[in-house]
């Protein structure tokens, strides 16, 4: 059963985070590769022109992600790397995604499912909390 409400509750972050990168692009927000080594990125803004902000797949560095949690840098990104999923969940990175069936030992990663929140995928050696404050310290 909470299972079930999980996926409709991911599916649903999954829809605003659609939703938030499609106001973004028709607001002129555009992402742009910073270090094509790294893959690192930043993001316009036409409120803030002057400015560019960091993001990452974890996060971004503007106020309104630093307040909310997301903005339209950030979905915009996830929306061209292909990061939204349609039912809002990520194939579990230490299983790869294959529930363990029959009982057996579960995966530690997604406890059998098969499956992870966005919150709980680890980007270059640290949680997304840990960037978000970084983030709101800088």
């Amino acid at each position: 059963m909470t299972d079930a409400i999980d996926r409709r509750i991911l599916a649903q972050r999954a829809e605003v985070l659609r939703r938030l990168a499609d106001r973004a692009e028709a607001a002129g927000i555009e992402i742009l590769v910073l270090d094509p080594r790294t893959g690192e990125h930043v993001a316009t803004d036409p409120d803030h022109p002057a400015r560019v902000f960091r993001v990452d797949v974890a996060g971004c560095a503007c106020r309104r992600f630093a307040l909310w949690g997301r903005c339209g840098h950030h979905a915009l990104l996830l929306a061209e790397l292909g990061w939204i999923p349609d039912d809002g969940a990520f194939p579990c990175p230490a299983c790869a995604g294959a529930p363990v069936a029959g009982g057996g030992a579960s995966c530690r990663g997604c406890h059998g499912r098969g499956w992870v929140p966005p919150a709980t995928i680890v980007v270059a050696g640290e949680p997304r909390l840990a960037r978000i404050a970084a983030a709101v310290a800088a």
